[in-house]
């Protein structure tokens, strides 16, 4: 990733060279904050509770306030339209409290490798639509009271559960004029996302002979433990698992530098 964005730096120093008089590029880049909301994983949390509700100290709760940075590049074809690409990430962390001093941990990531769309500028507001490609990976560790962190197989539900799917959304921002060439956007923003079920990669499960099965954070817990134990995997439904499908609303503060 970092190979990449050194080649789009380059591209647009070279292109910021030789553009006309209209046209100019922008380069920006900043913090975020902002809230998760994913539906498939509030309910496995939920199930989660329900079946160690004898042994935790605290309880598992839903995704919540995500911390991440976007860089990103604007092309303006005139002073009102430009094109925008970008990368940005996301990160939050939720956990879980066991009496013998142990602790579950989920932590959320979000990339988007390549997003970009439309950048309308009304005065000094910017308004911008966008859509991409996403990544997302949940990582399951246990902690023990020793300090220990492990995602080993030692313990149920450990392990880097990854997954793919497109977002869309919508950031509106305000400028204000730092210089003649530098420029910072306070604004906010809106994205949902879409994608499929998070699955271990390279890791997988086989009920006798019968066909390989992924291994993923299903939404009801005692079930999925119910038809392991009964050794009836193939009947587990693979739309029960968690999936990539939610939103999250941020507020973020870019600075950006003019290339004219």
């Amino acid at each position: 990733m970092r190979t990449i964005l050194a080649l789009l730096s380059l591209l647009i120093v070279t292109c910021g060279r030789a553009q006309d008089d209209d046209g100019y590029f922008t380069l920006w880049a900043g913090p975020q904050i902002g809230v998760l909301n994913m539906p498939d994983f509030d309910t496995f949390a939920e199930s989660f509770n329900r079946v160690n509700k004898n042994e935790l100290a605290s309880e598992l709760e839903g995704f919540g306030i995500t911390y991440g940075f976007q860089v990103g590049a604007t092309y303006m074809l005139s002073k009102s339209i430009g094109f925008h690409l970008s990368y940005r990430h996301h990160r939050t962390s939720v956990s879980a409290d066991f009496t013998d001093g142990s602790t579950r941990r989920f932590q959320h990531d979000l990339f988007t490798p390549l997003n970009g769309g439309l950048l309308v500028r009304i005065k000094r507001i910017d308004i911008q639509p966008r859509l991409g490609f996403c990544e997302a990976y949940i990582r399951s560790s246990t902690e023990y009271a020793d300090g220990t962190v492990s995602f080993g197989t030692e313990r149920r539900l450990n392990g880097v559960y990854r997954t793919f799917g497109l977002f869309a959304g919508l950031d509106i921002s305000g400028r204000i004029t730092l210089s003649d060439r530098m420029q910072l956007g306070i604004g906010a923003g809106w994205c949902a996302v879409s994608g499929s079920d998070y699955t271990e990669p390279n890791v997988s499960r086989t009920v006798d002979t019968e066909t390989v099965y992924p291994i993923g954070l299903p939404t009801d817990w005692q079930r999925w433990l119910d038809v392991v134990a009964a050794n009836e995997l193939p009947s587990y439904d693979t739309d029960a698992y968690v999936h990539l499908k939610g939103s999250w609303y941020y507020a973020f503060v870019n600075l950006m530098v003019d290339l004219k």
